[in-house]
């Protein structure tokens, strides 16, 4: 299906007559997110994404995830009123040139098994990540590979200050061009870990 604006009738046409309610997995390369976006809420499907357990998307440097268009939608769990946070159901997220949002994410996840970002612009804070992993005890496999400059020094803050927590389940992780790792992983307890791999 193509989202050029000559077929994008016939592109909203076909997408309608799917069966979504049975989807669960999402695997992309190259796609316009907010395109696709827009379609699923042209089509009454904008909740796709809570019902997903798995996506792997292969973007451009500029994609972001979750994506901006969806940030709205996304406020804080604690103002849900007892609603589940939109991506509960996500065990499998892998994302390949795309920038994580790691606030939202963290804040709308809960699930996750198997996280993979490849080719994700190197970070320099790693409390937001942390985050991301505490709100995930059910990790299994975690696989961070950064690209680009750093400054060379982590602008994560006392790490007395930082909270710790164990990743009862976790058994591979693969970490390349990782600023200051012992940051990343300081007071975190990982007593199924069975492959460790840096690069």
């Amino acid at each position: 299906l193509s989202f050029n604006p000559q077929g994008q009738t016939a592109v909203l046409r076909e997408l309608s007559r799917f069966e979504w309610s049975y989807i669960r997995a999402f695997r992309s390369e190259h796609i316009d997110m907010p395109l696709f976006i827009g379609a699923l809420q042209t089509i009454e499907q904008g909740n796709l994404l809570s019902r997903l357990e798995e996506i792997v998307w292969k973007g451009h440097n500029d994609d972001a995830f979750p994506h901006q268009q969806l940030l709205p939608t996304m406020p804080p769990v604690e103002n849900f009123e007892g609603n589940q946070p939109l991506l509960i159901r996500l065990k499998t997220l892998v994302l390949n040139d795309v920038r994580c949002f790691w606030t939202p994410l963290a804040m709308h996840t809960g699930s996750l098994v198997n996280l993979e970002l490849h080719n994700h612009i190197r970070e320099d804070d790693f409390l937001p990540i942390r985050n991301l992993l505490l709100f995930n005890p059910s990790l299994e496999k975690l696989v961070f590979t950064f690209h680009g400059p750093s400054r060379g020094t982590s602008n994560t803050a006392d790490l007395n200050s930082v909270e710790s927590f164990t990743l009862p389940r976790l058994r591979h992780l693969h970490l390349k061009n990782v600023l200051c790792p012992h940051e990343m992983f300081y007071r975190v307890s990982l007593p199924a870990l069975e492959v460790l791999r840096f690069q």
